[in-house]
């Protein structure tokens, strides 16, 4: 099941397993054949995501025995890309099979108000010949109309079976919830913020037995190591997290009944942040802007100082570990975790004891 329709040789992709037990090294027997494959993509050369979502949606394709990026005909069946994937496993992408079915269902994870795709993105793949269905009301939430998506090619349908079961390709947000896995489809691929290293094990078996293959954006890595599709969210989180804290230090929400920052004869609130990637470093820019008294921790140098250069001396930077921690815990008016490790849990660095000892009221937010 390929389509085509995708321009060819303007993208380079590399990968790396994430998950030794969806891919077999060559000549190794596969125990799970037919099971999720979940990458990690390296993104190279290449200026929009949507380009890289149309080359990998066939991914369950069977393997072709070659490697290796290249154009042109392939055994005179006409133009195609092959892209490079895990073990030298390869996917043909040829014009000649049709374009690709792209479906966009309704988030269904409480409190969550975005949209997989939104009408500029549906245009894009419609004007490329690709056929898009949107699920009715999928972009109420973020104020965008189902007639928005209608004028932008799309076609309305009216439950999410129907998007799961028509699409070669379903764009979402938000994680899979256990209610929609009996929906997927054994040869579809589902791109969304997946976080599989935090999901419960039930729904990664669940997920296992439906044999469809995940792309989560989370992981999706640029040449410089940076995370692409994760950044402009983390960058939001970051404020986010600073406005946040703001009205818990309210009294009438239970917190200290002080600013962040500070007026004549009052010192500012201590925002203390631990990470400075860019939730971290986001975080410290919000904050000072609010006027706080921002301490920026990680075991990174580098960050550290990437960090002081955008910030200068508003923000003090200081080289992590538990006794630095356990120093500035005490003085914090906010503590905000801002750590992360891609594909993988977040370690756990705030004990009960440090909670224990932080001043009445403060506010603790991990992002």
């Amino acid at each position: 099941m390929v389509r085509g329709g995708a321009a060819r040789g303007d993208v380079e992709v590399a990968h790396r397993e994430v998950r030794r037990p969806f891919l077999p090294a060559d000549g190794d027997a596969d125990p799970n054949a037919g099971h999720p494959r979940i990458f990690r993509l390296d993104l190279v050369n290449t200026s929009y995501l949507h380009n890289l979502l149309l080359k990998l949606f066939s991914a369950s394709r069977p393997p072709l025995p070659r490697s290796g990026l290249s154009t042109g005909r392939r055994g005179g069946s006409g133009s195609g890309l092959s892209l490079s994937l895990p073990h030298d496993t390869m996917y043909e992408f040829r014009e000649e099979d049709g374009n690709m079915v792209v479906g966009v269902p309704k988030e269904t994870t409480r409190h969550e108000h975005r949209v997989g795709l939104n009408p500029f993105g549906i245009a894009r793949l419609t004007d490329c010949g690709h056929e898009v269905y949107v699920e009715r009301g999928a972009g109420k939430a973020a104020h965008f109309s189902d007639e928005d998506y209608t004028d932008a090619g799309a076609r309305i349908v009216y439950d999410a079976e129907e998007i799961y079961k028509r699409a070669d390709l379903v764009c979402r947000f938000g994680a899979l919830t256990p209610e929609e896995i009996p929906l997927l489809r054994e040869d579809s691929v589902i791109c969304s913020f997946h976080h599989l290293a935090v999901a419960p094990r039930e729904i990664v078996q669940a997920l296992m037995e439906r044999k469809a293959t995940l792309i989560g954006y989370e992981i999706i890595r640029g040449t410089d190591g940076d995370l692409p599709a994760l950044l402009p969210l983390s960058e939001l989180a970051g404020q986010m997290a600073v406005d946040t804290a703001a009205g818990l230090l309210r009294f009438e929400a239970g917190g200290r009944g002080i600013l962040l920052g500070s007026a004549p004869g009052l010192p500012p609130a201590t925002v203390v942040i631990l990470g400075a990637g860019a939730v971290g470093t986001a975080a410290a820019r919000h904050a000072v802007v609010r006027g706080a008294h921002v301490i920026l921790i990680d075991t990174d140098i580098h960050k550290l100082r990437r960090a002081g250069r955008e910030l200068g001396n508003q923000v003090i930077t200081a080289v992590g570990g538990m006794a630095r921690l356990e120093r500035y815990k005490a003085i914090a008016d906010v503590l905000i975790g801002a750590v992360l490790i891609p594909g993988a849990r977040s370690p756990l660095l705030v004990t009960e004891g440090m909670v224990r000892a932080m001043k009445p009221g403060s506010v603790i937010i991990d992002v």
